[in-house]
Formats: structure tokens, sequence, C-alpha cells
């Protein structure tokens, strides 16, 4: 999977930086969805009554929806970077994972891939939160300002900098 995201992400998402092996920005969000389709999508399954089930994870979740339930969404903030104690966007959804990278909560932990600015903060929204978590990781290792978030970044998200500057995208297309 490390060899994967490699290939996927050109080179941004590495789980050898330093040297060493360390794949926990796969491990974690795998292992949340992996839960997630183990444990509890089998509840929506039941006559449980529940609606929604969903595993949150150090801020990055992965959210299930009954399917014939369409009048029930998940309200999901995204703090700003910048000001920790703020919300920047709000999201709704209701199947899905939504996975957030960046400094302000782990500090200096990620290994830039490219000189140049980089985002505070990544967060990514995709069916699964493997592919989220890797791509989160991988555009705050990228450079701000020449990162193409083209056909190859997948799902949706927002990319914020220091200075308070975004870039969003959805389905492959830049957002202005």
């Amino acid at each position: 999977m490390a060899e994967t995201a490699l290939k996927d992400t050109h080179g941004l998402f590495n789980a050898w930086y330093t040297g060493f092996y360390d794949p926990i920005g796969l491990v974690k969000g795998w292992g949340i969805t992996q839960c997630v389709a183990r444990f509890l999508a089998p509840l929506l399954a039941t006559d449980s009554g529940l609606v929604a089930v969903g595993l949150n994870g150090g801020g990055d979740m992965q959210l299930l929806t009954r399917e014939s339930v369409t009048d029930w969404t998940g309200e999901i903030g995204i703090q700003d970077p910048n000001q920790p104690d703020q919300v920047l966007a709000h999201l709704a959804l209701q199947s899905g994972a939504v996975a957030t990278s960046g400094i302000v909560s782990r500090g200096e932990h990620i290994a830039y891939q490219t000189a140049g600015r980089h985002a505070l903060s990544a967060t990514v929204v995709t069916e699964d939160l493997t592919t989220a978590d890797i791509w989160a990781t991988a555009l705050v290792a990228a450079n701000f300002d020449t990162l193409d978030l083209g056909q190859s970044v997948p799902g949706t998200g927002l990319l914020v900098a220091a200075n308070g500057e975004t870039r969003r995208w959805f389905l492959g297309q830049e957002v202005v």
C-alpha cells in the first residue's frame, strides 16, 4: 500500500522518509476504514434503528449512512489552522471520509517533498479514509503554489496557507 501511495502521489507521500519506514499516515486511515466496515457497517443492516455510524480518529473520520435514509447528514467543521479555535469551513456529509493533515496540532511531522511554500493544512474528502489520509499528508508535503490539483488528486478538498490563502478542488477541478 505504501508503494502504491508513493506512486499515486508522484512521490509526495513517502512512508520511508528520513530513511525509516513509518507507515502511520497509511495505518491510521486504513485501520479506521477497516473498523467501520467490519464492526459498524453491519449495524446499519439490522433493525437497530441506527441511521448512521462513524468513527473518528484524531480528527479524521469515516461515516456511513443507511442507504434508505436521504434526510440525514453529518455536519463537520474544518479547523482554521491559522486560528485553531475557529472553524474555517463546514461540510455536510452522508457517507464518506474526511482527513486533515498539517502541522498545527502535531507540529512539524511531515517531510516536505518539494521546495517552496507549503500548506499549513490540507483537508481531503473521499469515499474511504485510507485515500483521504494519504492525500491530505501528500498535499501538505507539496508546494502550495505550484501543486496541480487536477485529475490525479481525488475527491474534494481545501488547502490553507500560513497567510490564510486557500485553494479548493472538486472532483479533479480546482475551484476559484
